[in-house]
């Protein structure tokens, strides 16, 4: 009668090519110029730090348009009255909006650094912080608000 015998089969992968993300070693990064080791690598891959990062820049561009045109008082044509608690409402909520334009854009800036020294320590999860989340809430918040005060005016 036959016997059977086990055969195991040992699978080595071959060791990463130049071309693939390997971990470098902390000499490799020590060796790197000053200008890559504090602005990065200036080819940059689209991935989701960048994408963040303009997310960030063009809510604070959109907070900036409307913050400008709430304390220009903008107005489509000389037909529209606005009332006068509407009037003086739309100075604090420009201001406001300015606040959270300059908020959303120093908040990007830091959560992209730090996500990006995060993934470098090769830490899994990145998480942008409490500040983060209480800015986004406050800024929905402040937008609801503005809707609700402007809409309710009287044409």
């Amino acid at each position: 009668m036959p016997t059977a015998t086990a055969t195991h089969s040992t699978r080595t992968h071959p060791p990463p090519t130049p071309d693939e993300d390997a971990p470098s070693s902390i000499e490799s990064q020590e060796r790197r110029p000053f200008s890559e080791k504090l602005w990065g690598r200036l080819i940059i891959p689209n991935d989701a730090r960048e994408r963040n990062f303009l997310s960030w820049i063009k809510l604070s561009s959109t907070l900036a348009v409307l913050s400008a045109a709430l304390l220009i008082r903008f107005q489509f044509g000389s037909q529209v009255q606005l009332p006068e608690w509407e009037q003086k409402a739309q100075v604090p909520l420009g201001i406001l909006f300015f606040i959270a334009c300059i908020a959303s854009l120093v908040i990007g800036t830091t959560t992209f650094y730090r996500s990006q020294s995060g993934y470098a320590q090769h830490k899994a999860f990145v998480y942008a912080g409490k500040f983060t989340d209480l800015l986004i809430v406050g800024i929905g918040l402040l937008t609801l608000a503005a809707c609700i005060l402007l809409l309710a005016a009287k044409a």
